[in-house]
């Protein structure tokens, strides 16, 4: 896979390589509506995406070539006999955060440096908050299934068209298609409410979750830009078209960061992304994050933010080399998460006025995407 701008971003997120696969659901569920609502917070307005989640990320078809491998190398098996390991049904309980924030803008903060100096840098910046709906989707037993004289250690696998009694548009019946290795019944998407439960003995809440959060800042944007080219006489000769490309994580920096929180705030706390990472967030919990991105070129006008950490949602991809153990178990695999991209455009030179001018609707793109990374 070629190393791109996504690979550079996903290898500081996870260390995985990066795929940029926009979500495709077969079968999808809103657990909440999917409009963008905006409410006013402070001096400026707060955008929220709600919760979606695809019933297709609640499970995934997959083999296991580790085992088949390891049983044909170290046993002397046969494919064949160990086909148990391919096609298996792998499901998931999915959580998903609701995400609002204020669009990317920038402060201009005093930093000391070497020689008890202060420079000034500009900081970017991005105000947000996640909610904990405590509502998550999974798959439910809603049939089962008899199937005589068979078994997980079958080499014959036969596959049974069943129908789920549950009517949907148009008169048309959900169907499913099971293999009987290792599924005796057919699942449906159900939605699990954690919201007024009780604590478990241990005192864990149930429902609540740990966001371990990610913002990376990525600009592919210096596009169509007139760079000039400045000889030692000091004139300016020529010109060229050119582009650029940079990658920014956040960081934390307490002197912006207690800036910020004093403009943006309005009483509540505000927790960098390592503190917020220390605490879980109970279901119908809100809690407010900043995050500070700073050095980025100035000439940037079309830029994302990639915001990971959201949800527990992933998928696999097993690749050739996966088969082979000498490398360990999962070597050769593929893990992407899903990840939250806004997108937001910065239009005029290189002065900021605040941050005023920079808008969460990029030209021919959409204000957020959901994809696999």
């Amino acid at each position: 896979m070629k190393t791109t701008l996504l690979n550079k971003i996903w290898k500081e997120i996870s260390n995985r390589r990066f795929v940029s696969t926009a979500l495709c659901s077969c079968a999808s569920l809103f657990l909440a509506a999917n409009a963008v609502p905006v409410v006013a917070q402070g001096d400026a307005a707060m955008r929220t995406i709600r919760p979606f989640i695809g019933y297709d990320e609640t499970y995934q078809w997959s083999d296991v070539p580790e085992i088949v491998a390891d049983g044909v190398k170290k046993e002397g098996g046969t494919a064949e006999e160990y086909a148990w390991a391919t096609d298996l049904f792998f499901e998931k309980e999915i959580w998903q955060l609701e995400f609002s924030y204020k669009n990317v803008r920038t402060i201009e903060v005093d930093f000391p440096v070497e020689g008890g100096k202060m420079e000034r840098k500009r900081v970017w910046y991005l105000v947000y908050s996640v909610t904990n709906t405590g509502k998550r989707l999974r798959n439910e037993l809603k049939q089962e299934i008899e199937l005589e004289g068979e078994n997980p250690g079958d080499v014959e696998k036969h596959k049974i068209d069943v129908s789920v009694g549950v009517a949907r548009a148009g008169g048309e019946v959900e169907r499913f298609e099971a293999p009987s290795n290792n599924l005796r019944g057919v699942y449906a998407p159900t939605t699990v409410d954690y919201n007024g439960q009780a604590p478990n003995e241990d005192g864990s809440i149930p429902g609540a979750v740990r966001f371990a959060p990610r913002l990376a800042f990525a600009s592919a944007s210096i596009q169509e830009r007139l760079l000039y080219e400045k000889q030692k006489n000091g004139f300016f000769v020529g010109q060229k078209r050119g582009s650029q490309e940079g990658v920014y994580y956040d960081q934390y920096l307490p002197l912006a960061f207690a800036q910020i929180a004093a403009k943006e705030g309005r009483g509540q706390d505000f927790y960098d992304s390592i503190r917020i990472a220390t605490r879980k967030i109970a279901p119908g919990e809100t809690v407010w994050g900043i995050a500070t991105w700073t050095d980025v070129d100035p000439r940037i006008d079309r830029f994302s933010v990639y915001v990971s950490g959201l949800t527990n949602a992933l998928r696999w991809e097993d690749a050739a080399e996966a088969s082979e153990t000498d490398g360990g178990f999962g070597s050769g695999r593929d893990v992407f998460r899903k990840v939250l991209k806004l997108n937001f455009y910065n239009p005029g030179d290189e002065i900021h006025r605040g941050g005023k001018e920079i808008y969460n609707n990029l030209p021919g793109e959409l204000d957020y995407q959901w994809i696999y990374m």
